[in-house]
This record gives C-alpha cells, structure tokens and sequence, in this order.
C-alpha cells in the first residue's frame, strides 16, 4: 500500500535500511531493484543474521576490510 502511494506522488526511489523481517518482505515479495551488502571480516557483536537474497553480482569493491557487494534483482535485470 505504501509503495502505491509512492509511486503516485512520483517518489520512484526508495532506500530501505531496516530490520531482517522488513527486508526479508522487501526480498520476498521481489519489489527491489538493487541491494548493496556489506560484509566484513571484523566480528561484530551477537545478531541476527542477514536476510537470504538471490540476484547477479553487478559489481564489488574492497574498502579496507570491508567488501561490498552490489547485487540486482533477477526479475528487475530482465525487465530492462
């Protein structure tokens, strides 16, 4: 319902930075377009862990120890 009130107001970019169950609907109900994954070799405290999400590897930059990983979705790369 959001995501239709956005786009009528012509807001067609949306940065989701949430919790795993926010993200994991963003994920499952496959309305995202690209993702960008940080990962680290630093330990970071007890969580929880990253939502599962499948897509092609666009590109991926080493910053320090950190990797970041930008990820498209299947269904929005066949689209275009």
């Amino acid at each position: 319902t959001i995501l239709k009130k956005l786009f009528i107001l012509g807001i067609n970019t949306l940065l989701v930075e949430g919790g795993s169950e926010l993200l994991q609907g963003f994920i499952k109900s496959g309305v995202w377009h690209e993702a960008r994954i940080i990962r680290t070799k630093t330990k970071l405290a007890d969580g929880i862990s990253a939502p599962l999400l499948h897509g092609i590897l666009q590109n991926k930059l080493q910053m320090m120890d950190d990797e970041i990983l930008y990820i498209r979705n299947h269904q929005s790369a066949e689209n275009e």
